[in-house]
């Protein structure tokens, strides 16, 4: 079965952002979010994903993660997937193959933690 760009449901972006007090490195950390450095999904292998970042994630994050998932797998449809690694905000473009309940898995076995994810939105 193939889906045509018509039939596929598109994503808003419901991400919000606050700045606790206007120090530098607060606003510096919020711009950072909101511009991450687009990555090959093969570069995922050399992040780390141990530092703590606070923001504040879409209720519907898992609900977009498990309908992409299922694109992915039925139609080969690719995501912009928005995450934090410890060296900053990142961005990649692939289809997501399993959605767990702490981790996304990419093509070759590549594993995201669903709580460092920021968003994800339809190519």
């Amino acid at each position: 079965m193939s889906l045509n760009r018509a039939q596929i449901p598109l994503f808003i972006c419901s991400t919000t952002y606050s700045v606790w007090d206007s120090s530098p490195q607060k606003l510096l950390a919020m711009q950072n979010t909101m511009n991450p450095i687009l990555v090959e999904k093969e570069a995922i292998a050399n992040f780390s994903f141990k530092n703590n970042v606070e923001f504040q994630q879409s209720p519907l994050l898992l609900k977009k993660l498990r309908d992409a998932t299922g694109l992915g797998n039925l139609s080969k449809v690719k995501f912009h997937i928005d995450f934090h690694s410890d060296t900053g905000p990142k961005s990649v473009q692939t289809t997501i193959w399993a959605t767990g309940n702490k981790f996304i898995c990419l093509k070759g076995g590549l594993w995201i933690p669903i709580a460092k994810i920021i968003d994800i939105r339809y190519i």
